[in-house]
Formats: structure tokens, sequence, C-alpha cells
């Protein structure tokens, strides 16, 4: 039959007092809503003697506050309807659910929790640096893993958009101090964004959002700044990761594309899909 034309959802964006950007995307009917809250500077702002920090930070935020620990978070989570995901990439780190619309007050009471008062204990820091360091050395066991690694040197030379994750050295120096300080200088509401999907009215939804997230205050001291723009095209070359005993060999190829805000990043999108 004939394509249909996309239905772009109507988004109502707003922003709080506090800097809090907000947008909102009613779609009534099935019982749930979405909720993802976007901070800016990921791997690409992380300390250059802690590459990798950001994900070590995504694998703790939910582990304990200053009145909640880590089961009471998730047990309050999932009696919502939800479970706590956690995501990083190169420029942001962020926290996100899905609940059932019914108890948005509750889920969005917990999540405000985690995003001001996140505590970072110490035991569960400890853990969480010996489960990722066991992960590590899994992927360092993937000839891809290790393609992609180099290839983001090659791609982006000493610029940190060249870090794809920790290092074992990142891994075992991080302190729970520097969790604490990579939160405080993200997490703050003039960084960040709230996307919420789902069965509510804007109206009654702002509302929650404004009791729940409105008294937050953005701290004094800097925020994340933007990483600085390229300057340099990646060298056109071949480059061997030598890996004895492997049986097979993994080959990439790669270069600069454009970025999203570039007028053509759709089209490459739609291409690459082609």
């Amino acid at each position: 039959g004939p394509e249909k034309p996309l239905q772009v959802p109507a988004v109502r964006s707003a922003k709080l007092d506090n800097g809090l950007t907000v947008w909102l995307v009613s779609e009534p009917g099935f019982p749930k809503v979405a909720f993802t809250f976007a901070a800016h500077g990921g791997l690409a702002a992380d300390p250059a003697d802690r590459p990798g920090i950001s994900e070590l930070l995504s694998k703790t935020i939910d582990q304990g506050t200053r009145t909640r620990n880590a089961k009471q978070l998730a047990q309050e989570l999932q009696n919502a309807g939800g479970d706590l995901s956690a995501n990083f990439d190169k420029d942001s780190v962020g926290i996100s659910t899905v609940v059932l619309s019914s108890k948005v007050d509750a889920a969005l009471g917990v999540l405000a929790d985690i995003l001001q008062n996140a505590s970072f204990p110490d035991s569960e820091v400890t853990l969480a640096k010996r489960n990722l360091t066991d992960s590590l050395e899994q992927e360092e066991s993937e000839p891809s893993f290790l393609a992609r690694r180099a290839m983001g040197k090659v791609l982006f030379a000493d610029h940190p958009y060249q870090v794809i994750s920790p290092t074992k050295e990142s891994i075992a120096a991080a302190t729970p101090g520097d969790l604490r300080q990579v939160f405080s200088q993200r997490f703050r509401p003039d960084q960040m964004v709230l996307v919420a999907v789902g069965d509510f009215q804007n109206e009654k939804m702002m509302e929650i959002i404004k009791t729940k997230l409105g008294a937050w205050k953005a701290p004094s001291h800097a925020a994340v700044t933007a990483p600085p723009p390229l300057t340099k095209a990646p060298e056109h070359a071949v480059f061997l990761v030598a890996r004895p005993g492997s049986i097979q060999t993994t080959l990439e190829l790669g270069t600069l594309g454009p970025r999203e805000s570039d007028p053509d990043y759709a089209a490459t999108e739609v291409a690459n899909g082609i």
C-alpha cells in the first residue's frame, strides 16, 4: 500500500525557573509514561586522568542517596511499574525509566532524589569497580572492541572524542569522591533536559515536575564545557592492531561524518539505512 506520512508528535517545550528544560509529549491511551533525564557532558568531558569515568558513574548513580539505599530505590521504582536504567555517550549521561501513568508522582519523587542526592556509597563503588574491570577484561578479549578503540584514536587523535571506554588504570584510580565531583558538575538543572512521553495531560504533568524539581538549584561552580572543535582530518592510512593467536581478522573503515546539527545529518542517516 501507499506510504503513510510520518505523524510527528506534538512536543510542548518549557523551562523551569532553575533552568531545567522540559519536553512533554502527551500520548493518551496506553497507561504508561517514559521519563528520560539527560545531562550535558559524557565521555568527552571526563577528566584526562579518569577517562571513561562516565561509565562508572552510570553504574553507581542508582546505588543510594542521602535517604534511600540501592534496594529502596529499586523497590520504589518497581512499585511504580518500572526499572531505572542509566546511559552515557560522548556528550551526555542520564537516567531513564518507564512507569505506570497512575504512579507518576511517586516515580518522579524517586528520580528527583537520585538527581539531587546520589551519594555513591563506598561499598557500592568498590563493587561496581570490580564488575566494570571484569567487563572491560572481557571486552578487551574481543577483536571488535580493540578495533573500535583503535579507530577512536585514529579518527580523533588526542581529542576527547577518542575515548570509548574506561581503562583498567582509570577504574582502579577512581574514588567515590571523584564520582561525587563529576556528578555535582553535570547533574544540575541548568545543564539538563527532561523528556516525558506517555499518558498524561501536559498541565498536570508540569505541576508535578515543578513540585518535585522546582526547588532544585544549580551550584555556583562552573558547568561542563563543550569539547573543542575538531581541527584536523584523520590520517588517510592503514593501521594494524596485532593480536597473536586470533583465528579471525576484524576490518574497520572510517572517517568523519556530519554532525547531528548539520542540515544533511538526517539525510545521511536515511542513506545509511538504505
